[in-house]
């Protein structure tokens, strides 16, 4: 059996780059097309969040400005035993 598990990407900025410091579950389906809706909402709110955050804190530099993350959520799939 399959579940699809949307998962929460935890970034840092590294004084370069942006990295992925964690990965955390959040929740499981049976349905990819479930946890792909869900994936969509929590990303959709994230970017916003992420957008006001970035226009509005300067103390990452000018260098890090304009760096941004790929995604703020993913859904993988996992195999289970039986």
């Amino acid at each position: 059996m399959t579940v699809y598990i949307v998962q929460k990407l935890d970034w840092k900025w590294n004084d370069e780059a942006f990295v992925l410091r964690d990965d955390t579950p959040v929740k499981a389906f049976a349905s990819r097309r479930d946890a792909e809706t869900l994936c969509e909402e929590l990303e959709s709110t994230a970017r916003r969040e992420w957008k006001t955050w970035h226009e509005t804190n300067t103390y990452i530099g000018e260098q890090g400005r304009g760096e941004s993350v790929e995604t703020f959520y993913e859904v993988i799939a996992m195999e289970l035993e039986p």
